[in-house]
C-alpha cells in the first residue's frame, strides 16, 4: 500500500514560514501562490516553486505604480508620457521571496524613477532613474527589503 507524504501547507494568500516553523530541509507549500518553501542551512527560508510556470508575467502600467506579489519575477512596462514612479514596497507589505526578480522598462516617454518604500533600499551605482525611453533595469531582492 502507497503512502501519502503531506507537507506543512498553507492556503493564505503570500503566508511564507518563519525558520521556527521548519526543520532544517523541511518543505512547506503555500497552495494559493504556488509556491515551495524549504529551510537552509543557514537557518534562511527560500522559495523554490514559481506557480508552476517558466512564463515572464508582463504588466502594463500607463501611471505611478507599486508592485505587488504578481510582479515577482515579472515583467513591468511603465507607458506614461509623464513622469512616473515605481514604488517596491516593504517586506511587511509585501513578502518578496530572496532571489525575486522584477524586470522594469520604461516604454514611455515620461522618465520612471523607482521608489523605495519606508525602509527598503535599491542598491544603484546611479539614480534611481531609468536612463530614460526604452530603457530596462532588473530589480533582484538580496536580503529582505533590499535589492540590488
Amino acid at each position: 500500500m502507497a503512502n501519502t507524504i503531506l507537507h506543512k501547507r498553507s492556503s493564505v494568500a503570500l503566508k511564507v514560514p518563519l525558520a521556527g516553523d521548519l526543520s532544517l530541509g523541511e518543505l512547506a507549500i503555500n497552495t494559493t501562490d504556488g509556491l515551495v518553501f524549504m529551510k537552509k542551512g543557514d537557518n534562511s527560508i527560500i522559495a523554490i516553486g514559481a506557480g508552476g510556470s517558466f512564463e515572464t508575467p508582463v504588466n502594463d502600467q500607463t501611471a505611478s505604480y507599486t508592485t505587488t506579489i504578481d510582479d515577482a519575477n515579472a515583467y513591468v512596462r511603465m507607458d506614461s508620457a509623464s513622469a512616473n514612479d515605481l514604488t517596491i514596497p516593504n517586506n511587511s507589505s509585501v513578502a518578496y521571496a530572496i532571489g525575486t526578480s522584477i524586470i522594469v522598462r520604461q516604454v514611455g516617454d515620461g522618465t520612471t524613477t523607482l521608489v523605495p518604500a519606508d525602509g527598503v533600499t535599491i542598491y544603484t551605482p546611479q539614480e534611481l532613474a531609468l536612463a530614460g525611453l526604452k530603457s530596462t533595469v532588473k530589480l533582484v531582492t538580496v536580503s529582505t527589503d533590499e535589492w540590488d
